[in-house]
């Protein structure tokens, strides 16, 4: 049987708890990972006691959301009334939405009922003469379990334990890790080295890509089929790559967008960009994309060829077909087909690298 009107207070006892809860998980506040949980075991109702502003994750959670400071019996008291049973968070907590609904039927079914994972108390649920009494109990379970709670141990695998300090936190974001890469392996995405590869929950990866040692995919972004990113590439924000790309080692890209069958193979920076089809970036290439006060866009056409160590000084578009030469300072547009050169033109100085040579052995000898 369903447990209907459920509701569910958070605590937040401290700053510390606090910070806690804003705190990134895979990119995530903590609080929203919370929040989601609660959404997805159909809690309506959510209270939040602090004395300090509420994180801003943890407000969506729910149809009604009130806050309360600390010993507000009266008000806790109203608001937990036609609730048929509430889970209790006392410290910063990560939960799937399973073991969360599972709590909510243990606990207005069999009474107060703890949720623990390996031995840790994550939850508290808590029904009828229990929730009334649910206000004082606050203080006294977050040091122990008190008697006459039944124990519901969660052992599925799932989500499901208390982030206390950074330490917990660090260990949470590792099995988050771990669950988003093996949700993507299992798709059928290639991760070498998974456990040194952090991939934000809703990047969506195709079928068919490879992700090498070292790679960071943060929110909002995508991936084609056939692209192989890494080692060692950070992929901020909202980048969207296509198929059969090749973003190679020690590459940084922003809020780009990557056409198909395009090659950033090393130490380059893209950002604030749009590229075409099939254009090759020589090694040591940057969008110059910010002059201290506004961000600009770097166009590039399909086919281009971008030499080494090209500064794009945006806002610059580079038309299908053309190169840059290596070395090169861009800050026209090169028309189609174009080849720009913005370099100083070479001297050779005859015997000067002798002479100086000479100087410095002289020197050191004295």
């Amino acid at each position: 049987m369903s447990v209907k009107n459920r509701a569910a207070i958070v605590r937040i006892g401290n700053s510390d708890a606090l910070a806690l809860f804003s705190a990134d998980l895979l990119w995530r506040p903590v609080g929203a990972v919370l929040a989601d949980a609660l959404v997805g075991a159909g809690v309506e109702r959510l209270l939040i006691v602090t004395n300090e502003a509420p994180p801003e994750s943890l407000l969506s959670a729910a149809h009604e959301t009130c806050l309360i400071p600390h010993g507000a019996r009266d008000r806790y008291i109203d608001f937990i009334r036609d609730t048929d049973a509430a889970v209790f968070f006392t410290l910063p907590a990560l939960i799937d939405a399973e073991p969360l609904s599972e709590l909510f039927s243990c606990a207005a079914h069999l009474g107060p009922t703890i949720l623990t994972s390996g031995g840790e108390h994550v939850a508290f649920g808590l029904s009828g003469s229990a929730l009334v009494e649910g206000h004082e109990l606050l203080d006294n379970i977050i040091a122990d379990c008190p008697s006459g709670f039944r124990v519901l141990e969660h052992t599925s695998g799932g989500l499901c334990m208390p982030v206390r300090n950074l330490s917990e936190l660090s260990r949470a974001e590792n099995l988050c890790r771990d669950r988003v890469n093996a949700r993507l392996m299992a798709s059928g995405v290639r991760i070498i080295g998974p456990e040194t590869c952090y991939i934000a929950e809703d990047a969506q990866i195709e079928p068919g890509a490879t992700i090498l040692p070292g790679t960071i995919i943060r929110t909002g972004c995508s991936v084609g089929a056939g692209t192989q990113l890494g080692p060692y590439v950070y992929i901020r924000e909202h980048c969207h790559i296509g198929r059969g790309c090749r973003i190679g080692d020690f590459v940084e890209l922003k809020n780009a967008n990557i056409a198909d069958g395009t090659k950033v193979s090393h130490l380059t920076y893209v950002g604030d960009a749009d590229v075409g089809e099939r254009v090759n970036f020589g090694c040591g290439t940057v969008t110059v994309n910010y002059n201290g006060g506004t961000k600009s866009r770097t166009v590039i056409g399909d086919d281009a060829f971008i030499g080494c160590n090209t500064n794009l000084v945006a806002p610059v578009t580079v038309g299908a077909r053309a190169y840059t030469a290596a070395g090169s300072t861009v800050t026209h547009d090169v028309p189609e087909g174009a080849l720009a050169i913005s370099r100083s033109h070479q001297v050779n100085k005859e015997g000067y690298g002798d002479r100086l040579m000479k100087k410095f052995k002289e020197e050191k000898k004295q």
